[in-house]
């Protein structure tokens, strides 16, 4: 019985560089999940983080990622370095984005809202960011707020991340 990896994720917002994802062996080794179609989760926390993944998918042209928790939008989005980033981020088609790890729903409504228009709902799906959203509240909770702004669309809710994860 063999090993199957469904993606790779490196919780890049806890190096202290956070350019980390350009470092040589790094690149080499995103190269190689690139080579074998296993995509990359991006968890970046700031703009540099973004600029970083825009960077990588520049250096690694085969290599699927997505954007966790939307790499957290600032509330502001309109003219925000966030907005132009994710524009430039949009233009990769090898770029996805997940819509977890949000706030408040008031917060969560706009920065849902946009990136469904500017990525399209085939490149966007939802995180459960199960244990770490318990933090904040009851998981039913917080999966509710997704499902209040994206309704019942299947595509959002598992087929993407499906699609996306090839499981």
């Amino acid at each position: 019985m063999g090993w199957e990896v469904e993606g790779v994720r490196h919780l890049i917002h806890n190096e202290a560089d956070p350019k980390w994802l350009l470092q040589g062996p790094v690149l080499e080794s995103l190269g190689l999940l690139a080579e074998r179609d296993i995509p990359y989760d991006v968890v970046g926390v700031v703009p540099e983080h973004l600029r970083t993944a825009l960077e990588v998918a520049y250096r690694v042209p085969g290599l699927r990622m997505v954007l966790d928790h939307l790499n957290q939008p600032p509330v502001e989005i309109a003219g925000s370095e966030w907005e132009g980033l994710m524009k430039e981020a949009v233009e990769n088609k090898n770029i996805y984005v997940k819509i977890s790890g949000l706030g408040r729903l008031e917060d969560v409504e706009p920065c849902i809202g946009w990136v469904l228009e500017q990525f399209g709902e085939d490149r966007c799906f939802c995180g459960g960011d199960w244990p770490v959203c318990l933090l904040t509240g009851r998981y039913e909770e917080i999966w509710n707020r997704y499902r209040h702004v994206v309704g019942e669309n299947d595509r959002l809710l598992y087929e993407n991340a499906k699609r996306f994860y090839a499981i």
